[in-house]
C-alpha cells in the first residue's frame, strides 16, 4: 500500500489485533469453508450451507440498514460477551451436529454461528480505525491470514472431537484479543483519524465488482465435483501445509513490492484462480494435485486484500465501518453464490466446460471494468486504495481539505475534480498530481480546465483567492 502522508515513526503494529483476527479467520475457515471436523467441502452439505448463505445475506442486508445503530452498540459493555457466547454455542452445535449426523443441530448451529460470525466481522472492522498506517494495515491483515492458515492446519490434523473443541474455542480467543486490543488503544495515543467525506462511488464500485467476480471462480472450484484428481477433500492437511508455504512466499514478495510503491496481491489472486480453472479445463496436464493449493492460496490472499482494502476506506473516511464491511461482504457472498451455482451445474455438464465458462465470465467482467471504469479499476491492481492518496496529518492540511470540499460543493465539482483541487491547493505540480492519481498529464490538465470554468477563475492565483473566500465565509 502507498505510504504517502504516513510516517514510519508513527507505525504501530497492534499485536492483539493480529492475534484476534487470526483466530477469527481460522474460525471462519474451519467452520464454513472446508469444515475441519468433517474434512470435506461444504458442498457435501449443501442444505446446511445453503441455509447458512441465505442467513448471511439477510444479516448483511440488516447490518447495512442498521449500520449506525450497530456502530453505537459496539461500544456497549455487554456487546462482546453476547457475541462470543453466541459464536461459541453456535459453533459447538454445528460441529456436534456434523459429527453425530444430526441435521437439526447442524442447521441450528449453522444459523447461530453465521450470525455471530458476521457480527464479529463487523467488530473487527472497527479495529481498523485504530491502525493509521496503510503499511501496518496490510501487514496486520496478511500476518493474521497467514497465522490463521497455521491454526486451520492444526485443527485439520487433530481428531474430530478434539478439533470441534478447538474450533469452538477460537471465537473466545478472538473476543479476548479484541478486549485486550481495546484496552491497549485506550492507553496509547493513536493518530487522529481524518473525517473526509467518502464520495468516490466509481472507485468503490470498481472494488466491489472485483470482490464479486473473484469470488466466482474461487467458490466454483470449491464446489465443482472431483474430476481428474481435483478435490478439496482429498489430502486436505497436505494441501494446507503447502498453502501455508506458498502464502508465506507470496507475502514475502509483497513486502518487496510495497517497498517499491506497488502491490502484487491482486495479480497473484488472478494467477492462482486462473491456474486452478485451467487445471479443471485441461485435466490431462496433471494439475489435479496442485489445483486445491492454488484455490486456497488465492482465496486467502483475496480475503486479505478485501479486509485491508475496506479497512483503509474505514480509516480514511467518515463511512460507517459496519456499512462498508457489510457491503464488501455482500458482494463477496453474491459472487460465492454464483460460483456455487456454476460448480453445481458441472454435475450435469462436464466440469471442463463450466470451468471455461467461469473463466470467461471472470475475465470478461474485469475487462469491462477496465473499459468503463479505467482509472478506478487500475488502482485496484497498483499501489493503494484510492482514498489513501494523502492522509491529512495536521491542522493546515485539514483546513485546506475542508476549504476545497466546500468550494467543490458550492461550484458543483465532481469527486475527481475535488481531488485534483486539493492537490493544487497544497502546491503540488500538475505532473506530481498526475503521478499520485495515476492519471495522464493531459487528463489532469483537462480537470484543471473544468475546475477553472466551474469556479469562474482564470488562473491558479484567482483559484487560491476563491478558496480563501470560502474559508473566511463558509456557507
Amino acid at each position: 500500500m502507498g505510504r504517502v502522508g504516513e510516517g514510519h515513526a508513527r507505525d504501530h503494529v497492534p499485536i492483539f489485533m493480529v492475534v484476534g483476527l487470526s483466530c477469527f479467520f481460522a474460525w471462519t475457515h474451519a467452520s464454513f469453508f472446508v469444515p475441519a471436523v468433517t474434512r470435506s467441502p461444504s458442498s457435501n452439505l449443501n442444505d446446511t450451507w445453503l441455509l447458512s448463505t441465505f442467513v448471511v445475506l439477510g444479516i448483511l442486508a440488516s447490518l447495512m440498514a442498521l449500520s449506525r445503530s450497530v456502530d453505537a452498540a459496539m461500544v456497549k459493555r455487554g456487546f462482546l460477551p453476547v457475541v462470543v457466547v453466541a459464536a461459541t454455542g453456535g459453533t459447538a452445535m454445528l460441529n456436534y451436529g456434523l459429527i453425530a449426523s444430526n441435521g437439526l443441530l447442524a442447521h441450528g448451529g449453522s444459523v447461530v454461528a453465521s450470525a455471530s460470525n458476521m457480527v464479529m466481522m463487523v467488530m473487527w472492522a472497527h479495529g481498523y480505525r485504530t491502525v493509521p498506517s496503510a503499511s501496518s494495515r496490510k501487514f496486520v491483515t496478511l500476518a493474521a491470514m497467514g497465522a490463521s492458515c497455521v491454526l486451520y492446519l492444526i485443527a485439520l490434523v487433530t481428531p474430530p472431537e478434539v478439533c470441534a473443541v478447538l474450533v469452538a474455542g477460537l471465537p473466545v480467543a478472538s473476543g479476548a484479543a479484541y478486549a485486550r486490543h481495546a484496552r491497549e488503544i485506550k492507553r496509547q495515543s493513536v493518530q487522529k483519524r481524518p473525517v473526509r467525506k467518502f464520495t468516490r462511488s466509481r472507485q468503490l464500485l470498481a472494488m466491489l465488482i472485483f470482490f464479486f467476480i473473484i469470488s466466482v471462480p474461487l467458490n466454483f472450484l470449491k464446489t465443482v465435483p472431483s474430476s481428474g484428481g481435483f478435490s478439496l477433500a482429498d489430502g486436505i492437511g497436505v494441501t494446507m501445509a503447502f498453502t501455508v508455504v506458498i502464502f508465506a512466499a507470496t507475502c514475502a514478495l509483497e513486502i518487496v513490492a510495497v517497498r517499491r510503491g506497488t502491490t502484487l496481491v491482486s495479480l497473484f489472486i488472478m494467477v492462482f484462480s486462473t491456474l486452478s480453472l485451467v487445471s479443471v479445463m485441461v485435466p490431462t496436464i496433471g494439475g489435479g494435485d496442485v489445483a486445491p493449493i492454488f484455490v486456497f492460496t488465492g482465496y486467502y490472499l483475496f480475503l486479505a486484500m478485501m479486509y485491508y482494502g475496506m479497512g483503509s476506506i474505514i480509516f480514511t473516511t467518515d463511512v460507517s465501518p459496519t456499512w462498508v464491511f457489510a457491503l464488501g461482504c455482500l458482494a463477496n457472498v453474491c459472487g460465492l453464490m454464483l460460483g456455487a451455482l456454476l460448480g453445481l451445474g458441472s454435475s450435469s455438464i462436464a466440469p471442463a466446460y463450466t470451468a471455461t465458462v467461469t473463466l470467461g465470465i471472470t475475465y470478461a467482467v474485469i475487462v469491462s471494468v477496465f473499459v468503463f471504469l479505467p482509472n478506478s479499476a487500475y488502482r485496484i491492481f497498483i499501489a493503494r486504495v484510492p482514498v489513501e492518496i494523502e492522509v491529512p496529518e495536521n491542522v493546515l492540511v485539514e483546513t485546506i481539505e475542508q476549504a476545497c470540499h466546500s468550494l467543490a460543493v458550492t461550484c458543483g465539482l465532481s469527486a475527481r475534480e475535488d481531488e485534483v483541487l486539493s492537490y493544487i491547493a497544497r502546491g503540488r505540480t500538475l505532473q506530481t498530481t498526475a503521478q499520485r492519481m495515476y492519471l495522464s498529464l493531459n487528463t489532469i490538465k483537462t480537470h484543471v480546465k473544468h475546475i477553472y470554468q466551474k469556479c469562474g477563475v482564470h488562473s491558479q492565483e484567482e483559484l487560491m483567492v476563491r478558496l480563501e473566500e470560502i474559508y473566511r465565509n463558509p456557507r
